[in-house]
């Protein structure tokens, strides 16, 4: 028997990782990902996206990112928000 979701459960499931990673930011690096999200990065950091290319610090919202409203089973960035790349390191994103 197939399982097939609503859009309304991927909306809220969407709404729920919106929520979760408010704030924060997008590290890219090289090389292979780690086994799970509790191992310790692995690769070289060859940059971060961050809301308007300013110094992103954890634990505080300034310059975190932030996603738009979900609806019809996605997400996007927030529309008021200028996303953009700071480079760190040469190399090829892995992950």
């Amino acid at each position: 028997m197939a399982v097939r979701f609503s859009k309304k459960i991927f909306n809220d499931q969407l709404t729920a990782l919106k929520t979760a990673l408010a704030n924060g930011v997008i590290h890219l690096y090289s090389g292979a990902q780690p086994a799970n999200p509790e191992a310790a990065p692995t690769g070289t950091l060859i940059g971060s996206i961050q809301l308007s290319g300013g110094t992103w610090a954890a634990g505080t919202a300034t310059y975190g990112l932030e996603f738009g409203t979900a609806a019809g089973g996605s997400i996007s960035k927030a529309a008021a928000e200028n996303w953009l790349f700071t480079c760190v390191a040469a190399g090829t994103v892995g992950w």
